[in-house]
């Protein structure tokens, strides 16, 4: 298809199905919306209407699988965010006090305490780090 537009009293108009149509006088003419580029592959024609006639874009017609990227959920950052927090205490409780069982007592009491707290900071970071960022 060729039309000459240049320097040209033309109409651009959609139809009532979305198909572009030129009109020129009393001829008109229905844009494709496929076409074979210039390596033989299919293309849809997209159209994009500026101030001084029409913008054709070729659009591979091969579908990319899209990337989806989801919005992180308040409830699931706040859940994953506890969770971490009292897994990594109950972890580090345990890990403290088995360390401390070298110096009973007093040795199980700084091992308790010692390692829940870095237990819960460590699952807070681990939790924080896997639900609420991306």
């Amino acid at each position: 298809m060729r039309l000459e537009l240049l320097n040209e009293v033309v109409s651009i108009e959609n139809d009532e199905v979305g198909n572009i149509l030129v009109k020129k006088g009393d001829y008109t003419e229905d844009l494709p919306t496929q076409a074979i580029d210039s390596n033989g592959n299919e293309v849809n024609l997209i159209y994009k209407s500026v101030d001084n006639g029409l913008i054709i874009e070729l659009h591979n017609k091969k579908l990319s699988t899209p990337v989806t990227r989801f919005a992180r959920s308040k409830w699931k950052c706040t859940l994953g965010v506890l969770g971490g927090y009292y897994s990594g205490a109950i972890t580090g409780l345990g890990v403290g006090l088995g360390a401390g069982t070298t110096f009973p007592v007093i040795g199980n009491v700084v091992g308790a305490v010692g390692g829940t707290i870095i237990g819960a900071v460590g699952g807070t970071m681990l939790g924080a780090a896997s639900n609420c960022f991306d």
